[in-house]
């Protein structure tokens, strides 16, 4: 029952046009397969670094942060 379990890897689909982010982006990676994976670094390090220097700001703290 356990060995019929099989993981599948998402398969990479090329778009059909670049916008200029990616483009720029594929100047600086080896393979354009990795592109989600950039964007996705980009979309945690956008969110933690900020919140990160929110913490130590001497402000009345918020429940939320």
């Amino acid at each position: 029952m356990l060995n019929d379990v099989k993981i599948i890897d998402p398969e990479y689909i090329r778009p059909v046009k670049y916008n200029f982010i990616d483009k720029f982006l594929l100047n600086l990676i080896a393979d354009e397969r990795d592109l989600p994976f950039v964007h996705l670094i980009l979309k945690i390090s956008l969110t933690l670094i900020p919140l990160a220097v929110i913490l130590y700001f001497p402000i009345k703290p918020i429940i939320w942060w």
